[in-house]
């Protein structure tokens, strides 16, 4: 049996009417299939669903509340869904450069117990003036020219890193849901799923930006990459996670408690890729600043390059199509806890037809096999997309 809106509509509905900072019903039910089961209903409004590596799902329905930043997030029973674009000045047509919003009908899964939330507030519209996005494809030529620009750079001392990303058109042949449930056999994704307007936004990402549980915080850095066989301690791939290290070090240590982290890096081990990893875990002070946070990381090292400004206004120049919210930061964010995933293996899905991203870090001693690289990067998501 598949749990359906009017199966759970009618379970809240018998559910006494609470109130906090809003008027709100809630049960907790058990049932064994997953969130991902609802993608196969024609849920109207905006949704945004997550799946983590320890087995819990989150999904919201509906919008009764919107919020352009982080910063404007008020206390909310549930939890608040959004993210941010990789660089403002480059959105998407179809996507605000930040979103945020307070779900009708929030749902968190795990171990065959789902808990709702739906709140007793009008739902609100999309925001206005959203079309579908265009995105040029990158072809192997273009991305070569952009390398050998970025090398250039690079001897120069201009720039000591920058991520060179790509844009590749395929054919849907699955559902979303289908397509989820395969992304969500890689037991070390973090899977999304956002919709606004007609357009869906989902991946599998690798890597998380932040994760807040009460005041602890974790965060990963994870650069340099190989397929498995090939060597990834290299000098190349050393350097480029040092490179992250360092920055995340100097921004985490003024705003966080008793820092620690190894030092020396582990290993993620993804389908068709090697990554190395380091783990940071840290205390968020009484008075310290969760979107400040954010803001202070995003983005990294590992997805746009060194120095920050000269990388970004680099790919402005040379990348040739926005990013939107590939690369961005996707999540979940409730009163002393967040989920933020950086959004990386990921595609933007227009009916039929989808663009795949991918990048690579580009440092001194990078060659063409960086496109061969970003060629792995985007198999997850061929393949679960067929």
């Amino acid at each position: 049996m598949i749990l359906s809106p009017e199966t759970l509509s009618a379970a809240l509905e018998d559910a006494p009417l609470e109130e906090a900072s809003y008027r709100f019903r809630r049960t907790s039910l058990f049932w064994p299939t997953p969130l991902s089961t609802w993608l196969r209903w024609e849920l109207p409004g905006p949704l945004g669903y997550l799946a983590t590596p320890q087995g819990e799902e989150r999904l919201g329905l509906g919008a009764v509340r919107w919020a352009r930043r982080l910063e404007d997030l008020t206390p909310a029973p549930g939890f608040w869904l959004g993210g941010l674009s990789f660089d403002p000045l480059r959105r998407w047509e179809g996507w605000p450069e930040e979103f945020w919003f307070l779900p009708k009908l929030s749902l968190r899964y795990r171990e065959g117990i789902l808990e709702a939330i739906m709140l007793d507030e009008p739902e609100l519209p999309e925001p206005s003036g959203l079309l579908l996005t265009h995105i040029r494809p990158t072809s192997r030529e273009e991305f070569l020219a952009q390398l050998h620009t970025a090398l250039q750079e690079l001897g120069r001392g201009t720039l000591r890193k920058v991520v060179l990303a790509r844009a590749q058109p395929e054919r849907v042949g699955s559902s979303l849901e289908e397509t989820l449930e395969r992304l969500k056999r890689n037991p070390e994704a973090r899977v999304f799923a956002f919709r606004l307007g007609a357009e869906w936004f989902v991946g599998a990402s690798p890597e998380e930006l932040l994760r807040l549980h009460k005041d602890e915080v974790h965060v990963d850095a994870l650069a340099g990459s190989a397929p498995p066989g090939a060597p990834l301690l290299t000098s190349k791939n050393l350097l480029e996670h040092r490179w992250v290290v360092r920055y995340l070090e100097e921004r985490l240590r003024p705003q966080l408690e008793g820092l620690t982290f190894p030092s020396t890096p582990g290993i993620r081990r993804l389908p068709g890729l090697l990554h190395l990893h380091t783990p940071f875990r840290g205390v968020l002070p009484p008075d310290g600043s969760l979107a400040k946070l954010v803001r202070s990381l995003h983005p990294t090292p590992a997805v746009a390059g060194l120095p920050q400004e000269e990388a970004l206004a680099f790919l402005r120049a040379h990348e040739g199509w926005p990013r939107g919210l590939y690369a961005g930061a996707l999540g979940s964010i409730a009163e002393g806890e967040a989920l933020l995933v950086v959004a990386l293996r990921s595609a933007l899905i227009q009916g039929q037809r989808a663009t795949l991203f991918a990048g690579c870090g580009i440092v001194e001693g990078s060659g063409e096999e960086e496109w061969d690289e970003s060629e792995l990067k985007l198999q997850a998501m061929r393949e679960a997309l067929r």
